[in-house]
């Protein structure tokens, strides 16, 4: 899985608490001691689900890999607190949700089933890795219907549950996944493609090391390049020296993208095909006035940009869609900007941190780019967004297409992007 481009601050600080706590030994022992009484196994698992819902970041996934070794009673506590209809798994959080499936448990294995079916479940993502890992006889079809669910992850999930299963009817349910607005799940089915003998895949793959997009100063080629690249040397066997962290276009990794496109022509045996435009390297480099990300663990992720110069709104990475605004909309919008954060004086942050995320980004008139987030966890926070990033939220949307479309990042757009601001920040 690629690293996700939002809230990359938040990925480098959690990477930093992990490998710090890798440099001053785990924080939770390796061993489980045998022979222990039922009150100390049983003190054990509250430990556990305490610091996989509550400990620091580099702990709580730690905690529940413990939770899963503990067997037996660890699934009966789980599957108590889960209930029936698995409501109870929300409060466990995602870490916990993610290591069910590993118990074995027909019962728990159901209830994971009936989360991932229910749409305002927030750990749908974690609930359908745990499955895809231990993915079973005559759930091929189940993970086929995840194949177009709205979250990414469950998209990404159910690829990895139909390669354990080798479900190779369904290379055409597979190959639609080219055509993914996420590049991360293109990457998953080329290289699934690939692994069930249609080299041809592997062009999306190569087309993606040409990438140097960026959202405002996120480096998302970059980070499109990485995964690619890792990808292709498990593939290809070799990187042939191609560096992801430099730009494709120095000498060095030029002749590195020459071998590795020979080898994977090699291995598609000459067929090349034609790259739908949702996949190509991005080309066009537009400036970005005003930004609006979405993050919501219930309706998806939204990357919305709107550019003053062209009058264009772009929606989603890499090589974005465009759409023509009216002439001097983003201009209106721009003004609107100035006006309504002023009134937030230097406050940046609302909220704490979650699986929710709402940042307004803003280029002000002296050039200098200004952030504003919400974060939550899974719950509602009433009146989380202020008042002025309401009213701004509100102009933002009206600009908004909403028809239905063919391109998945444009289809009524207007809603979906309310229905993710609403489950953040609250009513508009």
């Amino acid at each position: 899985m690629g690293w996700r481009p939002a809230a990359g601050w938040f990925l480098v600080f959690s990477f930093l608490a992990l490998t710090a706590g890798m440099a001053r030994g785990s924080a939770l022992s390796s061993e489980e001691p045998q022979g222990q009484s039922r009150d100390a196994i049983a003190a054990k698992i509250e430990k556990y689900l305490k610091l996989a819902r509550t400990g620091r970041a580099a702990v709580r996934p730690q905690a529940a890999r413990r939770l899963s070794q503990l067997g037996a009673p660890a699934a009966a506590r789980i599957a108590s607190l889960a209930g029936a209809q698995g409501q109870g798994l929300v409060d466990l959080g995602p870490h916990v949700v993610e290591i069910v499936a590993d118990f074995g448990e027909a019962e728990l294995r159901g209830v994971l089933w009936r989360v991932l079916l229910d749409l305002d479940f927030p750990w749908r993502g974690p609930a359908a890795r745990s499955l895809a890992r231990t993915a079973e006889e005559g759930e091929v079809q189940r993970f086929a219907a995840c194949l177009g669910d709205h979250i990414w992850q469950v998209r990404h999930a159910a690829l990895d549950g139909l390669q354990l299963l080798d479900a190779r009817d369904l290379q055409d349910e597979v190959r639609a996944l080219l055509r993914d607005c996420d590049g991360s799940v293109r990457r998953a089915a080329a290289a699934l493609l690939d692994a069930w003998g249609d080299g041809a895949a592997l062009r999306f793959l190569v087309e993606d090391l040409k990438r140097e997009d960026r959202y405002f100063r996120l480096p998302l080629g970059a980070q499109a390049r990485f995964d690619a690249a890792r990808i292709l040397k498990q593939r290809l066997g070799d990187d042939f020296g191609f560096d992801p962290g430099l730009a494709p276009g120095e000498a060095a990794n030029r002749e590195a993208l020459q071998a590795i496109e020979v080898a994977a022509r090699k291995r598609a045996q000459g067929r090349w095909p034609a790259l739908p435009a949702i996949a190509r390297a991005a080309t066009n480099r537009i400036g970005n006035t005003i930004g609006l990300e979405l993050r919501s663990c219930r309706r998806g992720e939204f990357y919305l940009r709107w550019n003053e110069a062209q009058d264009l709104l772009i929606v989603g990475t890499g090589n974005a869609a465009l759409v023509p605004l009216e002439s001097g909309l983003v201009a209106r919008l721009k003004a609107a900007c100035e006006e309504h954060l002023a009134a937030l004086g230097e406050t940046r942050f609302w909220g704490a941190s979650g699986c929710d995320l709402e940042q307004f980004r803003f280029v002000d008139s002296a050039g200098e780019l200004r952030a504003y987030l919400l974060t939550k966890g899974q719950k509602s926070v009433g009146d989380l967004r202020p008042l002025a990033l309401d009213r701004l939220a509100r102009l933002l949307l009206e600009s908004l297409p909403d028809a239905p479309s063919a391109d998945p990042r444009l289809d009524r757009l207007k809603s979906r992007a309310r229905a993710a601001l609403e489950a953040v920040g609250g009513d508009l």
